[in-house]
């Protein structure tokens, strides 16, 4: 038999049946819903008895959760069945009783279907799920049976606002239902997914005829029976007589979708793969570019770097040529001057005698100068002798030193917390130590002058700090005052000086690989805190 006779002969027979039932309505009412529920109540058992024999064989969850759906479904609908009108089975019930479980019925039915598309390839508990339906059904059939389930039909007016509501309500999770499945229609074969929409439509059709009867045996109530038929009908033909026709091409259907689905992939991918390619080449010819551009630029950084290294040299001995040179006639100047000073200091006035000392005093100032700045100059040209260092120690020795001398012993010094050993030159780490210290003393205008010196680690670095209750320091000023022989006040103010210990300070802190910054407030005190790289 080809398939064109098997098509002929299914619609043949569904007229038949269709026929069948319109008469056996017109005879018996109760008869034609009996027979109609009885049908759907099969379809519903006989998926849930499909589902629990192969359960083990497949890993689509959406057949599973369905299978254990439909097995509730059909329990409902019996109940149903058994309370219409005229059956005669529960005693003490109105027309009430069969159209609440009805909307159970729909409740479960549309709830489901709008919940299977998420179990899609996914891996649930059989048990769990079968149990989770159980305990629903179970309380919404007590509550039917026990009156605490809202109201359906009153006989005489018919249709209860929540009867209607819920009708209205299922026809949308309904239509929410086909559209989840549309979301997930490449994971079916394309008739399956097609039935699944038809059948779903079917029932909210057959719902539309459900919202507007009066009488439960009436026109309204029959005709979405039929509905409710071939929506089952179409179940029926998805799931029970495609297992019985042809049971190794269900069980096998979802190696067919995902085939489909491979190949889906497979296509995405190779068309990525040449995407991917061009954009590769077109990467590599850029990347080309690039490392020829780099060694270019790596050729100009050793030409450069040569270059700087020659500079730096020629910048050095200009240094020490410029200082030896200016040191000379400077000391030939400060001696000429002190001679003459001694031999005419009776013939001089007080007005010439002060005079000759301001001069002698620049030179000296000139000549401590010119030290300074070759110092200066000395501190990035030498290598730094790298060692692990008692920085505790450094300062300690530091402190006993300066209280021995009588011009420091009323400054109250305070190490806060035992200070670390870190990796650097010892005595260019005192050389900062000791600047600070003592930078911290000198410009200090209290009676009880306070030294604190302390670290903390900050992201692994260890960071150390010279804090004073000194005169403090506005910070407009914070980044000029380590610049070389720049001072905030008068040369004779705060014992003098020349504005050279911080400039060094930060290029000793900079040679180390570390930074120097500095906290403070006018009046209140300075804090300069600072580390020695990593």
């Amino acid at each position: 038999m080809n398939k064109s006779t098997a098509n002929s002969i299914k619609i043949l027979f569904a007229v038949f049946v269709l026929a069948g039932l319109y008469y056996a309505s017109v005879y018996s009412y109760l008869l034609f819903h009996t027979l109609v529920e009885l049908f759907v109540i099969a379809v519903a058992i006989s998926i849930f008895l499909i589902v629990l024999n192969v359960r083990r064989l497949v890993e689509n969850d959406y057949f599973i959760f369905i299978g254990i759906a439909f097995a509730f479904i059909g329990i409902i609908d019996l109940l149903h069945t058994l309370a219409y009108k005229g059956m005669n089975i529960f005693y003490g019930y109105s027309a009430n009783l069969p159209t609440q479980l009805w909307i159970i019925w729909q409740y479960l039915y549309a709830g489901s279907m709008l919940l299977a598309p998420f179990f899609i390839f996914r891996k649930n508990n059989f048990g769990v799920i079968f149990s989770v339906f159980f305990v629903g059904v179970g309380l919404s059939i007590i509550a039917v049976f026990s009156g605490y389930f809202p109201d359906c039909f009153i006989e005489g007016s018919g249709l209860t606002p929540f009867k209607k509501i819920s009708e209205i309500l299922t026809s949308f999770m309904l239509i929410l239902a086909i559209i989840l499945h549309w979301k997930v229609k490449q994971h079916f074969i394309r008739v399956i997914f097609i039935q699944l929409v038809v059948s779903i439509l079917m029932s909210i059709i057959a719902k539309l005829f459900f919202i507007f009867y009066i009488n439960v045996y009436g026109i309204s109530n029959l005709i979405g029976h039929y509905f409710m038929l071939i929506s089952f009908y179409i179940i029926y033909d998805i799931f029970v007589a495609a297992v019985i026709s042809n049971p190794l091409e269900f069980l096998f259907i979802e190696l067919k979708i995902m085939a489909k689905h491979l190949r889906t992939e497979k296509n995405q991918l190779e068309k990525m793969v040449k995407e991917r390619t061009v954009e590769l080449e077109h990467a590599n010819k850029q990347l080309q570019r690039e490392i020829s551009e780099r060694k270019k630029a790596q050729t100009l950084l050793l030409n450069t770097h040569e270059a700087l290294k020659h500079s730096y040299a020629q910048l050095e001995e200009f240094t020490h040529i410029v200082s030896h040179d200016l040191r000379e006639p400077l000391r030939g100047i400060y001696n000429l001057t002190r001679i003459f000073v001694d031999d005419y200091s009776q013939k001089l006035s007080d007005e010439h005698k002060s005079i000759f000392d301001i001069i002698l005093r620049q030179c000296r100032r000139q000549e401590h100068q010119i030290l300074l700045l070759q110092k200066y100059s000395s501190v990035g040209q030498l290598d730094l002798y790298l060692e692990e260092t008692d920085i505790h120690a450094v300062v300690q020795e530091m402190i006993q030193l300066l209280k021995s001398t009588k011009h420091y012993d009323t400054v109250d010094f305070c190490i806060h917390n035992s200070l670390p050993t870190v990796r650097c030159d010892k005595e260019r780490a005192a050389d900062v130590f000791q600047n600070l210290i003592l930078n911290a003393i000198k410009y200090n205008n209290k009676t009880n002058k306070k030294v604190e010196i302390g670290y903390h680690n900050q992201y692994l670095i260890k960071q150390f700090y010279v804090k004073d209750n000194g005169i403090g320091i506005d910070p407009k000023y914070h980044q000029e005052i380590f610049r070389m022989f720049y001072r905030l006040h008068n040369h004779d103010e705060y014992g003098g000086g020349l504005g050279a210990g911080l400039a060094i300070t930060k290029k000793i802190i900079e040679q180390h690989g570390g930074k120097i910054w500095i906290n403070s407030t006018p009046d209140e005190g300075t804090e300069f805190i600072f580390n020695f790289g990593k």
